[in-house]
């Protein structure tokens, strides 16, 4: 192992992202900075950039066949809740798992459009595993722009975020 090899990834080791269900993503944007928009009025207001995010999301999901249950694009992060449906079930080597694919795909599309990329290196991600939580934190996405001021990901308190989970 050299020194650019990462020791531990923030994906569930051993399990297959290509598996049928819900998945939670948060996508952060490089250094916390607000390429996406603004917050005015508890609603998101977006950028040109914010605009890009939220098309090529759409695009990516169609062309991955990957569905969108929600999706929230906000200053400096997006979240979104991926879905697979059952289906032809193929168990695939993890560097082409669906999930990793839609969000390198996803934020190599951003970036190209842009001509530079705003992405922090990686993403989180939780695989859903109740209908309680599904609800949770499609309620979560829904009320984050309302939220914004105390969200762990507002720019206040993004730093000591990335600090305890680093990506």
């Amino acid at each position: 192992m050299n020194e650019y090899t990462r020791k531990n990834s923030l994906r569930l080791q051993g399990y297959d992202y290509s598996r049928p269900g819900y998945y939670f993503i948060t996508i952060c944007a490089k250094n916390g900075e607000a390429f996406f928009g603004a917050i005015h009025d508890d609603q998101m207001s977006l950028s040109a950039c914010g605009n890009i995010a939220v098309s090529a999301l759409k695009k990516t999901a169609a062309m991955t066949d990957i569905g969108l249950n929600c999706f929230i694009v906000m200053p400096n992060h997006v979240h979104f809740i991926a879905v697979i449906v059952e289906g032809n079930y193929i168990h695939l080597p993890r560097s082409q798992q669906r999930i990793p694919a839609m969000v390198q795909h996803y934020k190599t599309a951003v970036t190209k459009t842009l001509h530079f990329s705003p992405w922090h290196r990686s993403f989180y991600d939780e695989i859903v595993k109740s209908q309680t939580r599904l609800d949770y934190i499609r309620a979560y996405i829904k009320s984050n722009p309302a939220n914004w001021a105390s969200d762990k990901l507002h720019p206040h308190n993004f730093e000591e975020y990335i600090r305890k989970h680093p990506l």
